[in-house]
């Protein structure tokens, strides 16, 4: 095992991999007319039916197990200490081979995990914004996912940020980062998955910090080549502290500071614990059943949109030639939305005070 683990879908990476040419093309032609890799549209055969909108929030299905029983507890640290198990527990969700559907500008997604209502919205073309409601909690943030290739491997990074809003009789709020994915053999060889960087998370109310560290002993490349680690690449190790200026601390040795109120340990596909007593286990904790739409949705709503309709009936050309058209017309709104930006006229500071007195 390999964080994840070596894929054993062959026939789909044997597809993956004959589209390369494909993708070739429409990366050239989207150079020569001046546009972004992010442009490149991709074959609906190597796509999901989940759309970003679907990943931003697939993570949230443990949320119910996790952060509801912590309106009832009154230790800042052990109330910590549930939100980073939740943390690494969500982790290992949604991860796939396929390549999510690029949500539209303005698309939506109304849905249910559990008991939890679910709002989402692509209110940029690059940036997915989600709001989670439970009781007596809520969670909101942004995500963006900004991708780079390389030879035989591609990075992931997810930007943006999740906030945790906790009402009831101990009122607390905690932000936190996303982590970058590393995915390695994507032409030839093994597909691995990695989660890569820290993952740091505030408590604002107490002002508390900590970082999950993922594989934290990590040999660098010569190091590598001559000792090998007794940690497997799924590890995470993490720490709370009152000090924020151990969060740039970049050694090992960081878990041996005074100034370090709790450790945790575990492997994110497995479990994650502190001094003996697991706070997460894959093996007892069963996430809520998957995304369900809700009975009310928008004409926005990514359960209505044709191509992905298409794709779950199986109808592939069908869904290609529908989303050529969705992509082509979002690319003239796009066009259509510099024109009227470049011809805005925003009122002056003058103006905007003397409407502010009015």
């Amino acid at each position: 095992v390999r964080c994840v683990q070596e894929t054993e879908d062959t026939d789909f990476i044997s597809l993956q991999r004959s589209m390369g040419f494909t993708l070739l093309k429409r990366v050239s032609s989207n150079l020569i007319h001046g546009k972004s890799l992010m442009d490149i549209s991709f074959p609906i055969t190597i796509s999901d039916t989940n759309t970003l909108l679907d990943i931003a929030v697939m993570p949230f299905r443990y949320a119910e197990d996790f952060i509801q029983p912590l309106v009832q507890y009154s230790d800042p640290i052990e109330r910590f200490k549930k939100i980073m198990a939740f943390i690494v527990a969500t982790l290992h969700i949604g991860i796939s081979q396929k390549k999510p559907s690029n949500s539209l500008l303005g698309e939506t997604l109304n849905a249910r995990i559990g008991n939890l209502k679910v709002y989402a919205e692509q209110i940029t073309p690059t940036y997915s914004a989600f709001l989670v409601v439970g009781n007596e909690f809520r969670i909101y943030g942004s995500k963006q996912i900004v991708a780079h290739t390389y030879t035989n491997s591609a990075k992931v990074d997810n930007l943006g940020k999740t906030i945790i809003e906790i009402n009831g009789p101990y009122p607390g709020k905690y932000q936190y980062n996303y982590q970058a994915v590393e995915i390695e053999g994507t032409v030839i060889g093994s597909r691995v998955f990695k989660f890569a960087g820290n993952i740091n998370i505030k408590d604002l109310t107490n002002k508390l910090y900590g970082q999950i560290r993922i594989n934290p002993y990590k040999s660098g490349f010569l190091g590598s080549l001559f000792s090998s680690s007794e940690f497997r690449e799924d590890h995470v190790k993490a720490f709370i502290t009152k000090n924020k200026a151990l969060l740039k601390d970049k050694s090992a040795s960081v878990f041996e500071s005074d100034e370090i109120l709790s450790v945790m340990e575990g492997y994110w596909i497995e479990n994650f614990g502190s001094n003996g007593c697991l706070y997460w286990d894959i093996n007892r904790t069963d996430p809520a059943p998957a995304i369900n739409s809700s009975q009310t949705v928008l004409p926005s709503d990514s359960r209505k949109r044709k191509d992905l309709l298409a794709m779950i009936d199986g109808k592939l050309e069908e869904a290609e030639t529908i989303r050529e058209e969705l992509e082509n017309q979002e690319g003239k709104d796009s066009k259509l939305r510099a024109v009227s930006y470049t011809h805005l006229t925003l009122p002056t500071k003058a103006q905007v005070q003397i409407s502010v007195v009015a």
